[in-house]
């Protein structure tokens, strides 16, 4: 159970106190230290019933977008399942940075949060070729190369995630 399909609150979340908060129950927040911290916030905490998605729509929505994207890029990709992970980061940051109709004023949700309308320069296809820039201090000579292959898995606030060739682990840059 992931915190994706589990929160739903009744009002925007920034700027505002969360005065109720109802999850599926997920064992990651039906435990004694979730509960006892709601209880001194003041936060109300709902369950809904066991085994009833449908009781959770808008959550579980989106849960099947991110899957249904998130496979789509690996399949395209050719890359290992085990960058599933990188691909549903991915598809949520693809999503924050789409206008939908949920929001009645035409814009995307990360405009929303932030207040300003994100730059959308730096998109980039999932599993292109990226390269990593080695400053010379620690490259090794004058003569090596400035930068390393890679491979752009997703993004972070200022830069790309990127899987190291050479390394064989996520690098970012």
């Amino acid at each position: 159970m992931t915190a994706f399909n589990s929160m739903k609150l009744k009002q925007p979340a920034k700027g505002t106190k969360i005065f109720m908060f109802g999850c599926d129950n997920g064992t990651e927040y039906v435990n004694h230290d979730v509960q006892q911290f709601f209880k001194e916030k003041g936060i109300q905490f709902e369950l809904t019933i066991p085994r009833t998605p449908e009781l959770d729509g808008v959550a579980e929505r989106m849960n099947r977008t991110l899957r249904n994207k998130s496979r789509c890029m690996l399949l395209e990709s050719k890359l290992s399942k085990s960058f599933w992970f990188e691909a549903v980061l991915t598809a949520a940051y693809l999503i924050n940075s789409s206008p939908t109709r949920a929001l009645v004023d035409g814009k995307d949700p990360a405009e929303k949060w932030s207040g300003k309308c994100p730059d959308l320069s730096n998109l980039r296809v999932f599993r292109c070729t990226g390269y990593l820039h080695v400053p010379k201090e620690i490259s090794g000579g004058k003569f090596q190369p400035r930068a390393v292959k890679c491979v752009m898995l997703g993004y972070t606030p200022n830069g790309y995630r990127l899987w190291s060739l050479t390394k064989r682990r996520i690098v970012t840059g």
